[in-house]
């Protein structure tokens, strides 16, 4: 409606404003009335710095995110004894922040503890680790009315991993040639 009181304001009579939405096609011909042909695809579009279409699913995800945050876990644990090399790192984005509230960080922290104590890391149980870790980072979350993405991060490093068995050889780094 506000196109059409400019359009009166401008001086044009009621039969010589169309309202239409944006992407509707419409026909002009002399001395006829303007016809609608159908429509067009029309809209905000995001590209990216490539130049390429960013699609409706990324632009879905980051509203999400900048709704409700996400939360990052990383932990480091030693490969040979299990046990964590450091205290578990917690780094919260968007409008969500824990940040500023200690007693539930250092309540984040213990719970992540007791997670990794409580399992054996391996090859077949890192992946029950980082369920269990982002069930306990939502379960102490649940009071809060946003509901942040969480993201754990394991990192095991330490011992011997170069060789797969008792017969094979140890893995070179790639490029490296050796002479024979």
């Amino acid at each position: 409606e506000y196109h059409r009181h400019v359009g009166r304001a401008e001086g044009l009579q009621d039969d010589h404003i169309i309202m239409v939405d944006n992407g509707s096609i419409i026909e002009f011909q002399k001395r006829k009335a303007p016809v609608l042909r159908g429509k067009v695809t029309s809209g905000a579009r995001l590209i990216d710095q490539n130049g390429e279409l960013v699609p409706e699913m990324v632009i879905k995800d980051r509203f999400v995110l900048e709704r409700d945050g996400f939360v990052v876990v990383s932990l480091t644990i030693d490969r040979q004894s299990g046990r964590l090399l450091s205290s578990p790192d917690i780094i919260t984005r968007g409008s969500f922040s824990i940040r500023d509230n200690a007693e539930l960080m250092d309540t984040l922290r213990t719970q992540l503890r007791h997670i990794v104590k409580a399992h054996k890391i391996t090859k077949q149980t890192i992946e029950l680790v980082k369920y269990r870790i982002k069930e306990e980072i939502e379960k102490h979350l649940a009071d809060s009315k946003l509901s942040p993405t969480v993201i754990p991060i394991v990192t095991v490093i330490g011992g011997n991993r170069l060789t797969e068995g008792r017969n094979q050889r140890a893995l070179k780094p790639a490029g490296i040639l050796e002479k024979r």
